[in-house]
């Protein structure tokens, strides 16, 4: 009789270092992994097609991320034909008027 063990039980390489956990001791016992902070994004692009998509995305709230995504706080009025809206309630192909005309 031929037993033929498994692929997952065989040892793959003799320089292979054992992984340290503590995923399996008690709550109380584990140490804390620390979770980034994260923030909600909500993205309207203008598609080729002149329909406007609405995307909600969660990403990491890094320096550099923050620096390229934050350029304006929500509430800031921009100047319209139609006068100030507020920065979140314009839409994709709106039209805004520029301080260089």
């Amino acid at each position: 009789m031929v037993i033929h063990s498994s692929p997952a039980l065989r040892v793959e390489s003799s320089n292979s270092m054992p992984v340290k956990t503590d995923r399996f001791l008690p709550t109380k016992e584990r140490t804390p992994s620390p979770q980034p902070l994260m923030r909600k994004y909500e993205i309207a692009t203008l598609r080729s097609d002149g329909t406007s998509r609405t995307s909600h995305h969660l990403a990491p709230a890094t320096e550099l991320f923050e620096a390229t995504s934050s350029a304006l706080a929500r509430g800031t009025l921009i100047s319209t034909p139609s006068g100030p809206i507020a920065i979140e309630d314009l839409l994709p192909g709106d039209i805004v008027e520029v301080v260089n005309g």
